[in-house]
């Protein structure tokens, strides 16, 4: 039952605010924008999906940027009570919803009766294990399907040896941009049924990326690209592969980048503009690279295959053409495409016919990781076969044109011979005579093409290269860059440089030698006369008077020695004094040392005068202190 509150008439007259959804319209937390009775919790998605069922019209579900995780024993469910009410569920985007479950094999199911259920902008986590799926859309039927449109399918952390379809469909099923993660033994994807199918602009990385079977109707694979570690693709009923890459990156010797095996008699599998790349050169031996393209019958069908524009590279085989059971036939034909077809690549036994018509394999791609060409690859423009018109609208992996220049290239991307742009930096002024920096940076979107660049200074000279140097007279100057590719188009930046008279060199008066009268240092100062009233007396005596004389102010030092044997030891030093006018002074002498009496003995008292950092030669008296 649709969940809904019976409200008073009143409340619901003019109540149409904007932003809220119309009927038909759902929201799962964080999402906003539908009314209060038709928004969910974040942990009740699935009761929204089941509002959604039964409510009788074509419905969305809205959710946010969260993740939803199903604690239920059974997955999120999306399905239809009147079999007339197909359901949207939208995300806020790829990798911002996420739904992923904790205790289910499944993540999400779709089982309509009729129509098609669309899922899109969100991610589907599923958990490792045995069979544990992402999506699994309806079993059969024509009228109803599941379409899913920039949708990423991940299960990254499946385990080796445990398979699992990661999206599985039976019926009509198309699926627009997105990315399907597998694990080494998985399938990315599984078509099953019958009914039309359309896959367009996804990655995959998986065991196996995409295995087909039981379709009656045409099923399209159209700008994939693929990672596999046995098969790229599984073809048992008619299906296109198109405008695709199929890269196997791990060495075994069963593997194989498309396997078409016959399942009904008189269908056909069409592989064009399909660029397959086997293991890493120097990865695995001949025998361990597999093979481009098998073609195995093993009943009594009668099976086609067309390889059209295509390139093998790096497989132990190229084709492999074989029958294990008597009677059937399976027959492959390939044109103007680009691999090994040397007798040691290619084997052929069994009902059926091989017709080749190969290029040699040089491929020129841009490295060994971009299958993309360069600019002098021989596959460009010569893949037209006869009659050959590129499909209206069609595009290469690279979602650029098909068809450039006088025929199409060979293989999943299609050179477009487009033009180069530059920027260039080059300061607006200077002066005559200056040496100043001209830079300028191209960019060529057709990968692999080298630029060459050429500088007319506009007063007669030039340079080479995206940097250059140089100086200019005075006046005004208009520079010009060009840039070109290796087939010859260009791109051009201009501008002006004002170039000022380098000013005149200034005018050097000397002036006359500054003549500095002689300085006199400072000299030391000289302390004399010093003598103490007594020099023999008690600790305890009192009135005792120490007098000296100064030839300029000073400041007085006083350290403290008393006799150790025959040697005289300092003690201690008394507290200097400020700074004394010259002429005799005096001062109160009392035989203390920081406060305590001096002990009877023999003691010599220091006398140094200071002033401008310079000392006097020292002054020494000697005195006793009785008992």
């Amino acid at each position: 039952m649709r969940r809904r509150q019976l409200l008073p008439v009143l409340l619901l007259v003019g109540l149409g605010a904007p932003g809220v959804a119309s009927a038909g319209t759902f929201c799962v937390k964080p999402a906003t924008g539908c009314a209060a009775v038709d928004t969910f919790e974040q942990t009740e998605l699935q009761n929204a999906l089941d509002t959604a069922a039964s409510d009788g019209e074509a419905s969305t579900i809205r959710l946010g940027a969260a993740t939803y995780t199903n604690t239920s024993a059974v997955p999120f469910s999306v399905k239809d009570v009147n079999n007339t009410d197909p359901t949207t569920v939208v995300g806020a985007g790829r990798g911002q919803t996420v739904l992923t479950t904790s205790n289910t094999a499944d993540v999400l199911r779709t089982d309509v009766a009729t129509g098609i259920t669309t899922i899109r902008d969100l991610t589907v986590r599923a958990t490792p294990g045995a069979m544990h799926r992402g999506i699994v859309g309806p079993t059969s039927g024509a009228a109803r399907g599941l379409t899913l449109e920039r949708v990423d399918v991940l299960n990254p952390d499946q385990p080796a040896g445990v398979g699992a379809d990661n999206v599985v469909s039976g019926a009509t099923f198309q699926w627009i941009g997105g990315t399907s993660v597998a694990g080494a033994s998985g399938i990315g994807l599984r078509l099953t049924g019958g009914n039309i199918s359309l896959v367009r602009d996804v990655a995959i990385d998986a065991g196996i990326g995409v295995a087909t079977g039981f379709s009656a109707l045409p099923v399209l694979l159209d700008r994939l690209r693929i990672t596999a570690r046995t098969t790229g693709v599984v073809i048992t009923r008619a299906a296109t592969v198109r405008d695709s890459v199929v890269r196997i990156d791990a060495p075994a010797a069963s593997l194989s980048g498309i396997d078409v095996q016959s399942g009904d008699s008189g269908y056909t599998a069409n592989i064009l503009n399909t660029t397959l790349i086997g293991p890493p050169d120097g990865s695995a031996a001949a025998n361990l690279r597999g093979v481009g393209v098998r073609a195995a019958v093993n009943n009594t069908d009668t099976t086609q295959v067309f390889l059209e524009r295509s390139i093998i590279s790096g497989f132990g085989l190229s084709i492999r053409r074989e029958q294990s059971n008597p009677g059937g036939s399976m027959s492959v034909t390939t044109r103007r495409s680009a691999y090994d077809s040397s007798p040691a690549k290619v084997t052929s036994g069994g009902g059926g016919s091989l017709v080749q018509d190969a290029l040699a394999p040089s491929f020129g791609f841009v490295s060994d990781s971009d299958p993309r060409l360069r600019f002098d690859s021989p596959l460009i423009d010569v893949g037209e076969p006869p009659a050959f018109v590129a499909s209206p609208g069609e595009l290469d992996l690279g979602g650029d044109p098909r068809e450039v220049g006088p025929a199409a290239d060979v293989g999943a991307f299609e050179y477009q011979r487009r033009a180069p742009a530059v920027a260039a930096t080059v300061p607006a002024t200077a002066t005559g005579g200056q040496v100043v920096t001209l830079t300028a940076t191209g960019t060529d979107p057709d990968a692999g093409d080298a630029l060459t660049y050429t500088w007319d200074f506009g007063d007669g000279t030039g340079a080479a290269g995206p940097s250059v140097s140089h100086s200019y007279a005075p006046g005004q100057r208009t520079w010009k860059v060009v840039v070109t590719d290796p087939t010859g188009q260009t791109a051009t930046a201009t501008g002006t440089i004002d170039v000022a008279a380098a000013p005149a060199p200034p005018v050097v008066v000397t002036p006359p030698p500054v003549v500095t009268p002689p300085t006199t240092a400072p000299r030391a100062p000289r302390l004399t006369r010093a003598s103490l009233s007594r020099r023999r007396f008690r600790a305890t005596q009192a009135g005792l008077v120490l007098r000296f004389t100064l030839d300029r102010r000073a400041r007085v030092a006083f350290v403290l020695q008393r006799r150790r044997g025959t040697r005289f030891r300092t003690v201690g030093s008394l507290p200097t004094t400020k700074t004394l006018p010259a002429g005799s002074r005096r001062r109160a002498f009392t035989p203390r040392l920081k406060g305590r009496r001096l002990v009877p003995g023999s003691y010599r008292l220091v006398l140094t005068a200071i002033a401008d950092g310079k000392r006097s030669t020292p002054v020494r008296l000697t005195f006793v202190v009785r008992r």
